[in-house]
């Protein structure tokens, strides 16, 4: 039997729901049919089928990490991570391909009505030049005032908890530097450029985050004692809820 195959009958026979499964988990519903089909690469980070398995396999109180080696072979490899990553990436580049397309026919029309209406105008002397206004004297005129100088500065604002994830926008000028350090415990540091910082058991790190990367994506196993800063800027603990095993999802907007 599968690896998902067994996580399901162990619920079905715990008498658990897939709403129950949910609510106790903090997974979302989905997440979990993914995981009791074992089509892991459909993950919306395969990375984290680890975590994700553990934090199935506490609520029905079984031994996830003697799961997890005992179906290894079953778990995405590394490969298997890129050559989806790279495959979604194409669809989506095929997606914007053809937007782009739709959009320059759209204004290439737009372009011909547009010069079709200025030639029926001009041969119909539709369109003559009229003084408006006439200049304002530069004693007159307002000036307007300068404004100053953007400093450098970041800003990282917590949105929500969405089940297990806790979501964050950041929004900086400057290049991201993103630390922690706690009890030592299994982490998975990535953004959606598919860059992997780190996936390790550690107790601290600090990473410099790729500029052109708009989402970071950090899984811990036990974040009971984690800290994280990022520019400096210290999460509050509080946020987490006192869960466990969390997802933290950051949104950067660069100035």
């Amino acid at each position: 039997m599968k690896l998902g195959s067994l996580l399901r009958k162990r619920r079905e026979q715990s008498g658990i729901t897939l709403k129950e499964m949910s609510e106790r988990s903090g997974l979302k519903r989905s997440i979990i049919q993914i995981i009791e089909t074992g089509e892991f690469l459909k993950l919306p980070n395969p990375k984290h089928a680890k975590l994700l398995i553990l934090e199935y396999t506490e609520v029905l109180n079984l031994n996830g990490h003697e799961l997890i080696e005992r179906y290894k072979e079953e778990l995405p490899t590394k490969k298997e991570i890129i050559e989806t990553r790279q495959l979604s990436q194409n669809d989506s580049f095929l997606y914007l391909k053809k937007s782009l397309i739709t959009l320059g026919v759209i204004i290439l029309s737009l372009f011909v009505i547009w010069f079709i209406l200025l030639q029926i105008g001009a041969d119909g002397n539709l369109f003559t030049k009229k003084p408006i206004y006439d200049a304002v004297s530069s004693e007159g005129a307002v000036v307007k005032e300068q404004k100053d100088e953007v400093q450098k500065d970041s800003k990282v604002e917590f949105v929500g908890l969405d089940g297990n994830t806790l979501v964050y926008n950041i929004e900086t000028s400057e290049p991201i530097v993103f630390a922690f350090h706690s009890k030592n415990t299994l982490v998975n540091l990535t953004d959606n450029l598919n860059t992997g910082y780190v996936y390790d058991s550690i107790s601290e790190g600090e990473y410099e985050i790729n500029d052109d990367a708009t989402e970071l994506l950090f899984a811990v196993e036990d974040a009971t004692s984690m800290n994280i800063t990022i520019n400096n800027i210290q999460l509050d603990p509080e946020d987490r809820s006192g869960k466990k095993t969390v997802f933290y999802q950051f949104n950067i907007e660069r100035k």
